[in-house]
């Protein structure tokens, strides 16, 4: 008899991400306003420090666009992301630990490359980061939630934020793209619903920062 070929391999079908594209007015360096949830997603999955998850048929994955809303509460860590940034946003930072919101072995890779480790030290970061601001705001653009293997969710969200600096009245507007991976809390009395924050990616132009500050010198100078 004769035995039928059966194949050691089924090529697993590519989940790819798709995403709508936001025009706005802000104008930033030409590769910063090419920057999608597509083009860094794709940056991630040939990534070796962060592997892109593969979606089995137990998995779904949430897509949101807007600000927040009942529908993006729909996702758990999604509220639980909306609670973070609003605590950033309320600039209350001193008031909570750091484990309400990142677990002790959490790991913060910044814009300009720098790895910060441990939930306490990231947090002191954060402090320092907006320590300058009186008033700062983060509207979300396009969300993605994604269920990894491991258990964890990872959360690609697309954000302007507004800052405006101590004695200013005029909002300096810069886009930034948070890759966050969120899990169960370490401990029964840690975290925020449950969840805490193991890794955050951040990418942005700061220098959006350094040059509204440069300008607003010169301006003060001709005056």
């Amino acid at each position: 008899m004769t035995k039928s070929f059966q194949p050691s391999h089924i090529p697993r079908k590519k989940t790819r991400f798709k995403s709508k594209r936001h025009i706005t007015t802000i104008r930033s360096p030409p590769n910063l306003e090419k920057t999608n949830l597509k083009s860094i997603a794709k940056r991630f999955a040939d990534s070796k420090t962060l592997a892109s998850p593969r979606v089995t048929e137990a998995m779904s994955i949430f897509t949101h666009n807007g600000g927040w809303n009942d529908h993006s509460r729909q996702s758990p860590t999604l509220k639980f992301i909306e609670k973070y940034f609003r605590k950033v946003d309320s600039l209350d930072l001193l008031s909570s630990p750091s484990s309400m919101f990142y677990a002790s072995s959490a790991v913060l890779h910044d814009t300009k490359g720098n790895v910060h480790l441990g939930g306490p030290r990231i947090w002191q970061c954060i402090q320092r980061l907006y320590r300058p601001f009186d008033r700062v705001h983060h509207e979300m653009i396009e969300v993605r939630v994604v269920p990894d293997e491991n258990g964890k969710v990872v959360v690609y969200a697309q954000f302007l934020t507004y800052f405006r600096l101590r004695g200013d009245e005029e909002e300096i507007v810069a886009p930034r793209f948070f890759v966050i991976t969120v899990g169960g809390a370490d401990g029964m009395y840690e975290g925020t619903d449950g969840m805490q924050i193991y890794d955050l990616r951040l990418f942005w132009d700061t220098g959006i920062l350094g040059r509204y500050v440069t300008e607003r010198k010169r301006k003060a100078n001709l005056s």
